[in-house]
């Protein structure tokens, strides 16, 4: 950074292998106008914001993916180890009731076509992670409100929401911060798309919130549109782009964590459901095999 600082360069375009180009832009302008305290208090700002943001959302979704991880181990230890060790005390196909049917399904999770199922399962859900940032088209729009894609909406729009907001706090215009972002090879083939359908409008002369109604996509979220595009024709748009920003942030992370709250009750429910069948089984294999002198 030194060495940068040597050649001419000012202190944002030093700091490029340590900050992102949002971070950078900030830094920069604040510097240009003579208010680099401003500048760098805009980037820790937004760097604070992105890390709580992301954060609350990974910390939120780690319950449910153990749940939902603690299950699939629990069904696979009771398939493979414990159900084989009941089926050498009795014949399984005279089996009947709760221990028949657990039975059925133990066999199903252990076999072939089990496994099978099982990676064609892994399989989907490792598309459906790798196509968040990826995926782009009219047909990402229909799925846009469904989990994985509507959190991770929630979690890129808020956190380019409030970047923009940042940035424009800062003084820099519209359509620059629209085209840094088009241009940063950060910005992941999902938000681009976005901000370029965006940028396309904005080009034409309308305000941001017209721009983010027209351009059809609806991110990051439609009530949100319609605000902006009521704040967007006020004098004093840029603080209260700045406040709705902030405000949706929080929104959107509570949000999350209602999801995962109803993604922790799924698993919760999935888990009792194993236990109690299992034990159901347990107690059915039992009352058939005490009368035949099984042990």
């Amino acid at each position: 950074m030194l060495e940068h600082l040597g050649l001419g360069h000012n202190l944002g375009a030093s700091l490029g292998d340590f900050a992102t180009p949002e971070e950078i832009m900030l830094i920069s302008s604040g510097q240009r106008s003579g208010r680099l305290p401003d500048g760098l208090e805009l980037a820790a700002g937004l760097l604070a914001a992105r890390q709580k943001i992301v954060g609350a959302v990974v910390s939120a979704l780690a319950y449910p993916v153990f749940l939902f991880g603690v299950c699939m181990l629990l069904l696979g230890v009771v398939s493979v180890m414990v159900m084989p060790k009941f089926a050498m005390l009795s014949d399984p196909t005279k089996w009947h009731g709760a221990a028949a049917a657990f039975y059925r399904m133990t066999s199903f999770v252990a076999s072939f076509s089990g496994v099978i199922t099982l990676i064609v399962l892994l399989a989907i859900i490792a598309t459906a992670l790798v196509t968040l940032p990826a995926w782009t088209g009219r047909l990402r729009l229909f799925v846009e409100n469904l989990p994985p894609w509507s959190i991770y909406r929630l979690t890129v729009g808020s956190v380019w929401l409030y970047t923009l907001a940042t940035m424009m706090r800062s003084g820099i215009q519209l359509s620059h911060i629209l085209e840094s972002m088009i241009n940063s090879e950060a910005v992941s083939p999902y938000l681009r798309e976005r901000i370029l359908a965006i940028s396309i409008e904005n080009g034409v002369g309308k305000n941001l919130g017209e721009s983010m109604y027209d351009c059809g996509m609806g991110f990051p979220d439609q009530e949100l549109i319609d605000d902006l595009r009521v704040y967007a024709v006020l004098p004093s748009f840029h603080r209260r782009m700045h406040e709705l920003a902030t405000e949706w942030m929080h929104d959107g992370v509570e949000l999350v964590k209602r999801q995962s709250r109803l993604m922790n009750l799924m698993g919760i429910v999935l888990i009792t459901a194993l236990v109690s069948i299992l034990a159901m089984a347990i107690g059915s294999l039992q009352s058939q095999l005490l009368p035949t002198g099984g042990y």
